[in-house]
């Protein structure tokens, strides 16, 4: 008997609990419905607006290209990945703050070390640099090939930076910043040493080195021999977050 009247019980409630459920369904459901009816007339304007779908087409865009971004450097990671050294594509955060800084005077040029998926390039070219005023440098063949398909006007030279200054013998005019996307880290310090040494060489005095990295803390041991830093901002927007360094020559020790 009493288990029967529990069972009742239960019945009773579990049936109050839907009606309870299906009116606050229902009230939901009535309530988006008018809602709905209310904007449907502002979607509408908004899906005609030029500037909306420009900037549906401007977000999807991105996306391709981040897609192509990750494919390209995937594609060189796994052919070499020493020569990449990078954990991922550079984001367009990072590459604007890069080329922020970039001393761009004629008849100067700027150098470009390492420029992976193309990324900082874009945003050199997007300040206002001309295509002729920019040599690019890149170790991974992946990269030279599909950089040089990106910006057929940019002279992109293959090579190692330990050969900065025999790859760029043939460049007669002065060299006013070199920004660099190289994995120093992941060099050996007598490499590293090699390739600040030319740096600062090819610059001169007052110009400018652009370095991004990863670290935490400045290695200031690699640079103060050669430079002296002057700003220094971490991209906490880059995966993973990164700092962007700028030096300018100092004098250079025998």
């Amino acid at each position: 008997m009493h288990h029967f009247n529990f069972l009742i019980l239960l019945n009773s409630n579990t049936l109050t609990f839907f009606q309870s459920f299906t009116r606050v369904y229902d009230f939901f459901r009535l309530g988006v419905a008018w809602f709905m009816e209310r904007i449907s007339p502002c979607v509408e304007t908004l899906m005609r607006s030029e500037r909306f779908i420009f900037s549906i087409h401007s977000f999807l865009q991105g996306i391709i290209c981040k897609c192509k971004n990750a494919t390209a450097f995937l594609q060189a990671w796994i052919k070499n990945p020493l020569a990449i050294g990078a954990v991922a594509p550079s984001s367009s955060f990072l590459a604007k703050e890069m080329a922020s800084h970039v001393f761009n005077k004629p008849p100067g040029i700027i150098v470009e070390l390492g420029a992976g998926t193309g990324v900082v390039t874009s945003a050199l070219l997007d300040s206002g640099i001309q295509p002729e005023n920019l040599v690019i440098l890149e170790r991974s063949s992946v990269m030279v090939s599909r950089i040089r398909k990106q910006f057929p006007q940019v002279c992109v030279l293959e090579g190692d930076a330990v050969d900065l200054q025999n790859l760029l013998a043939g460049e007669a005019r002065q060299i006013n910043t070199v920004v660099s996307g190289l994995p120093l880290r992941a060099l050996s310090r007598e490499a590293i040493e090699m390739i600040l040494k030319q740096i600062a060489e090819l610059l001169g005095s007052g110009g400018k080195y652009i370095q991004f990295t990863y670290g935490i803390q400045q290695k200031a041991g690699w640079f103060q021999k050669y430079f002296r830093l002057i700003h220094s901002k971490r991209v906490w927007y880059n995966l993973p977050p990164a700092r962007v360094d700028v030096y300018e020559v100092a004098k250079i020790e025998g």
